[in-house]
Protein backbone atom coordinates (compact mmCIF):
# COMPACT_ATOMS: atom_id res chain seq x y z
CA UNK A 1 0.00 0.00 0.00
CA UNK A 2 1.51 3.32 -1.19
CA UNK A 3 -0.46 6.57 0.42
CA UNK A 4 0.25 9.40 2.56
CA UNK A 5 0.85 8.87 6.00
CA UNK A 6 -1.57 11.68 7.13
CA UNK A 7 -4.63 10.81 4.94
CA UNK A 8 -4.50 7.11 3.72
CA UNK A 9 -4.06 5.01 6.80
CA UNK A 10 -7.75 3.50 6.72
CA UNK A 11 -6.47 1.92 3.54
CA UNK A 12 -3.72 -0.24 5.58
CA UNK A 13 -5.52 -3.57 7.22
CA UNK A 14 -4.25 -6.57 9.37
CA UNK A 15 -2.23 -6.80 11.61
CA UNK A 16 1.86 -5.64 11.76
CA UNK A 17 4.65 -7.80 13.84
CA UNK A 18 6.74 -4.16 13.20
CA UNK A 19 5.83 -0.82 12.54
CA UNK A 20 8.92 1.03 11.66
CA UNK A 21 8.37 4.80 11.58
CA UNK A 22 10.96 7.01 9.44
CA UNK A 23 8.96 10.26 8.64
CA UNK A 24 7.74 11.25 11.98
CA UNK A 25 8.50 15.10 12.49
CA UNK A 26 5.91 16.51 14.25
CA UNK A 27 3.45 14.90 17.74
CA UNK A 28 0.19 14.43 15.20
CA UNK A 29 2.03 12.69 12.87
CA UNK A 30 2.65 9.93 16.20
CA UNK A 31 -0.91 10.37 16.88
CA UNK A 32 -2.35 9.91 13.63
CA UNK A 33 -0.43 6.47 13.22
CA UNK A 34 -1.60 5.71 16.77
CA UNK A 35 -4.87 6.16 16.19
CA UNK A 36 -4.78 4.40 12.80
CA UNK A 37 -3.33 1.33 14.18
CA UNK A 38 -3.08 0.92 17.83
CA UNK A 39 -3.38 -2.62 18.92
CA UNK A 40 -2.71 -3.54 15.26
CA UNK A 41 1.36 -3.47 15.65
CA UNK A 42 2.89 -5.91 17.69
CA UNK A 43 6.39 -3.24 17.98
CA UNK A 44 6.96 0.05 17.31
CA UNK A 45 10.96 1.52 15.81
CA UNK A 46 11.11 4.97 15.98
CA UNK A 47 14.02 7.08 14.14
CA UNK A 48 14.44 9.83 16.10
CA UNK A 49 17.51 12.04 16.41
CA UNK A 50 20.46 12.74 18.40
CA UNK A 51 19.69 16.37 17.76
CA UNK A 52 16.95 15.83 20.39
CA UNK A 53 19.89 15.90 23.19
CA UNK A 54 20.49 18.91 25.04
CA UNK A 55 22.51 21.59 23.06
CA UNK A 56 24.68 21.58 26.21
CA UNK A 57 25.38 18.02 26.98
CA UNK A 58 27.32 16.47 29.82
CA UNK A 59 29.76 14.35 29.20
CA UNK A 60 29.72 11.51 28.29
CA UNK A 61 26.93 12.05 25.53
CA UNK A 62 24.93 9.06 25.63
CA UNK A 63 21.24 7.45 25.60
CA UNK A 64 20.93 8.88 29.46
CA UNK A 65 21.71 12.09 28.90
CA UNK A 66 18.85 15.02 29.15
CA UNK A 67 17.10 15.51 26.07
CA UNK A 68 15.05 19.23 25.14
CA UNK A 69 12.12 20.30 26.29
CA UNK A 70 8.89 19.07 24.10
CA UNK A 71 7.74 21.64 21.85
CA UNK A 72 4.09 21.60 20.96
CA UNK A 73 3.45 25.10 19.83
CA UNK A 74 4.45 24.95 16.26
CA UNK A 75 4.26 22.54 13.43
CA UNK A 76 7.49 24.24 11.79
CA UNK A 77 10.55 22.02 11.43
CA UNK A 78 13.59 24.27 11.34
CA UNK A 79 16.94 24.27 12.87
CA UNK A 80 15.88 25.51 15.78
CA UNK A 81 12.33 23.40 16.50
CA UNK A 82 13.58 20.26 14.88
CA UNK A 83 15.10 18.90 18.24
CA UNK A 84 12.37 19.86 20.23
CA UNK A 85 9.60 18.39 18.05
CA UNK A 86 11.16 15.24 17.40
CA UNK A 87 11.52 15.13 21.81
CA UNK A 88 7.59 15.50 21.45
CA UNK A 89 7.03 12.51 19.43
CA UNK A 90 9.22 10.24 21.27
CA UNK A 91 7.18 11.04 24.69
CA UNK A 92 4.28 10.08 22.70
CA UNK A 93 5.32 7.32 21.60
CA UNK A 94 4.14 6.10 25.57
CA UNK A 95 0.72 5.49 24.31
CA UNK A 96 1.14 2.74 21.99
CA UNK A 97 0.79 0.16 24.42
CA UNK A 98 3.43 -1.81 23.12
CA UNK A 99 6.99 -2.65 23.05
CA UNK A 100 9.01 1.08 21.34
CA UNK A 101 12.19 1.44 20.31
CA UNK A 102 13.69 4.62 19.75
CA UNK A 103 17.02 4.94 17.08
CA UNK A 104 18.39 8.45 17.08
CA UNK A 105 21.08 8.32 14.29
CA UNK A 106 23.01 11.27 13.72
CA UNK A 107 23.33 12.58 10.01
CA UNK A 108 21.56 9.85 7.58
CA UNK A 109 23.75 9.39 4.24
CA UNK A 110 23.91 7.28 1.38
CA UNK A 111 22.79 6.95 -1.92
CA UNK A 112 19.02 8.60 -2.69
CA UNK A 113 19.71 11.29 0.20
CA UNK A 114 17.05 13.93 -0.51
CA UNK A 115 18.67 16.19 1.38
CA UNK A 116 21.64 16.19 -1.12
CA UNK A 117 24.23 17.56 2.32
CA UNK A 118 26.34 14.31 2.19
CA UNK A 119 25.86 14.23 -1.22
CA UNK A 120 27.72 17.60 -1.96
CA UNK A 121 30.63 16.59 -0.87
CA UNK A 122 30.48 13.56 -2.97
CA UNK A 123 29.73 15.74 -6.48
CA UNK A 124 32.87 18.49 -5.23
CA UNK A 125 35.12 15.89 -4.44
CA UNK A 126 34.43 13.46 -7.59
CA UNK A 127 34.61 16.91 -10.02
CA UNK A 128 38.77 16.98 -9.89
CA UNK A 129 39.86 20.54 -9.79
CA UNK A 130 39.73 22.21 -6.48
CA UNK A 131 37.95 21.36 -3.13
CA UNK A 132 38.03 22.84 0.23
CA UNK A 133 39.54 20.70 2.93
CA UNK A 134 38.29 21.47 6.62
CA UNK A 135 40.56 22.10 9.53
CA UNK A 136 40.69 19.60 11.91
CA UNK A 137 39.12 19.11 14.77
CA UNK A 138 34.91 19.70 13.99
CA UNK A 139 33.26 16.12 15.13
CA UNK A 140 31.10 14.63 13.23
CA UNK A 141 28.40 11.79 13.12
CA UNK A 142 26.89 9.97 10.63
CA UNK A 143 25.19 6.40 9.44
CA UNK A 144 24.71 4.71 5.96
CA UNK A 145 21.05 4.59 5.47
CA UNK A 146 21.69 0.85 4.31
CA UNK A 147 23.19 0.42 7.93
CA UNK A 148 20.85 2.18 9.90
CA UNK A 149 17.76 -0.42 8.30
CA UNK A 150 19.86 -3.55 8.95
CA UNK A 151 20.14 -2.21 12.78
CA UNK A 152 16.47 -1.71 13.05
CA UNK A 153 16.03 -5.28 11.62
CA UNK A 154 17.93 -6.50 14.03
CA UNK A 155 16.35 -4.47 16.93
CA UNK A 156 13.02 -5.90 15.80
CA UNK A 157 14.53 -9.73 16.09
CA UNK A 158 16.68 -9.43 19.03
CA UNK A 159 15.77 -6.40 21.51
CA UNK A 160 13.29 -5.29 23.55
CA UNK A 161 12.14 -1.27 24.20
CA UNK A 162 15.22 0.87 24.43
CA UNK A 163 17.01 3.73 23.11
CA UNK A 164 20.18 3.96 20.91
CA UNK A 165 22.45 6.00 18.88
CA UNK A 166 22.48 4.92 15.87
CA UNK A 167 25.42 7.05 14.89
CA UNK A 168 28.98 6.76 14.26
CA UNK A 169 31.64 6.25 13.26
CA UNK A 170 34.75 6.53 15.91
CA UNK A 171 37.28 6.45 13.47
CA UNK A 172 37.11 9.17 11.38
CA UNK A 173 35.80 11.25 13.94
CA UNK A 174 35.97 14.95 12.40
CA UNK A 175 35.00 16.31 9.31
CA UNK A 176 38.50 16.65 7.98
CA UNK A 177 38.96 13.11 8.22
CA UNK A 178 35.82 12.29 6.45
CA UNK A 179 36.93 14.44 3.76
CA UNK A 180 40.29 12.94 3.19
CA UNK A 181 38.71 9.73 2.80
CA UNK A 182 35.88 10.58 0.72
CA UNK A 183 38.52 12.14 -1.78
CA UNK A 184 40.84 9.33 -1.65
CA UNK A 185 37.98 7.37 -2.65
CA UNK A 186 35.96 8.81 -5.33
CA UNK A 187 38.95 11.11 -6.91
CA UNK A 188 42.48 10.81 -5.81
CA UNK A 189 43.19 13.80 -8.16
CA UNK A 190 41.11 16.41 -6.64
CA UNK A 191 43.17 19.37 -4.88
CA UNK A 192 41.69 19.84 -1.44
CA UNK A 193 43.09 23.33 -0.14
CA UNK A 194 42.96 23.69 3.25
CA UNK A 195 39.97 26.15 3.91
CA UNK A 196 39.13 27.87 7.74
CA UNK A 197 35.03 26.89 7.00
CA UNK A 198 32.43 28.09 9.51
CA UNK A 199 28.54 27.51 9.41
CA UNK A 200 28.35 31.05 7.41
CA UNK A 201 30.10 29.29 4.23
CA UNK A 202 26.85 27.22 3.69
CA UNK A 203 28.60 24.11 3.20
CA UNK A 204 26.81 20.77 4.15
CA UNK A 205 27.76 19.58 8.03
CA UNK A 206 30.03 22.53 8.67
CA UNK A 207 28.99 23.22 11.72
CA UNK A 208 32.27 25.41 13.22
CA UNK A 209 29.84 28.08 15.05
CA UNK A 210 27.17 26.41 15.38
CA UNK A 211 25.20 24.90 18.88
CA UNK A 212 25.03 21.74 17.19
CA UNK A 213 28.47 20.46 16.52
CA UNK A 214 28.52 19.48 19.96
CA UNK A 215 26.05 17.38 19.61
CA UNK A 216 28.77 15.02 17.19
CA UNK A 217 30.25 13.54 20.25
CA UNK A 218 27.43 10.70 20.77
CA UNK A 219 28.82 7.27 22.22
CA UNK A 220 27.19 4.42 20.13
CA UNK A 221 28.48 1.79 22.35
CA UNK A 222 25.07 0.31 23.16
CA UNK A 223 23.91 0.21 19.43
CA UNK A 224 26.96 -1.66 18.82
CA UNK A 225 26.66 -4.22 21.09
CA UNK A 226 23.11 -4.87 20.52
CA UNK A 227 24.77 -5.30 16.42
CA UNK A 228 24.93 -1.93 15.10
CA UNK A 229 27.80 -2.24 11.76
CA UNK A 230 29.05 0.29 10.52
CA UNK A 231 30.52 0.09 6.91
CA UNK A 232 33.52 2.09 5.91
CA UNK A 233 33.02 5.98 4.51
CA UNK A 234 34.68 4.80 1.66
CA UNK A 235 32.06 2.85 0.49
CA UNK A 236 29.04 4.99 1.19
CA UNK A 237 31.16 7.67 -1.17
CA UNK A 238 31.48 5.06 -3.47
CA UNK A 239 28.10 4.16 -3.83
CA UNK A 240 26.48 7.45 -3.30
CA UNK A 241 28.53 8.36 -6.38
CA UNK A 242 27.67 5.59 -8.25
CA UNK A 243 23.52 6.81 -7.44
CA UNK A 244 24.48 10.34 -7.55
CA UNK A 245 26.00 10.41 -11.57
CA UNK A 246 22.67 9.11 -12.74
CA UNK A 247 21.33 12.10 -11.30
CA UNK A 248 21.91 15.01 -13.67
CA UNK A 249 21.49 18.05 -11.86
CA UNK A 250 23.88 20.01 -9.20
CA UNK A 251 23.25 19.65 -5.29
CA UNK A 252 20.13 21.53 -3.89
CA UNK A 253 22.27 22.73 -1.13
CA UNK A 254 25.90 24.15 -0.70
CA UNK A 255 27.40 27.03 -3.13
CA UNK A 256 29.93 25.65 -5.95
CA UNK A 257 33.40 24.32 -4.21
CA UNK A 258 35.23 26.64 -6.76
CA UNK A 259 32.77 29.83 -5.27
CA UNK A 260 33.56 29.06 -1.88
CA UNK A 261 37.35 28.83 -2.55
CA UNK A 262 37.33 31.99 -4.62
CA UNK A 263 36.00 33.78 -1.54
CA UNK A 264 38.69 32.70 0.38
CA UNK A 265 41.46 33.67 -2.29
CA UNK A 266 39.85 36.47 -2.22
CA UNK A 267 39.95 37.42 1.62
CA UNK A 268 43.45 36.10 1.64
CA UNK A 269 43.37 33.33 3.21
CA UNK A 270 44.51 29.75 1.88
Amino acid sequence: VIGDRLTDLDRIEGEFDLLIDTCAYIPRHVQTSHDALKGRVGKVCFISTISVYDHEPTEPLDEESPVLAPRRDTEEVTAETYGPLKSACEQDLAGWGCPVQVVRPGFIVGPFDPTDRWTWWVDALSLGGRAPLPRPGQPIQWIDVRDLAAFCLTLAREQGPGIWNACGPVDPSDLRSMVLRMALAVNPETALVDADLTEESGIPMVMEGSEAHRLMRASNLKALEAGLRLRPVEETARDTLAWWRGQDRAPKVGPKAEEVLALLDGAGRP
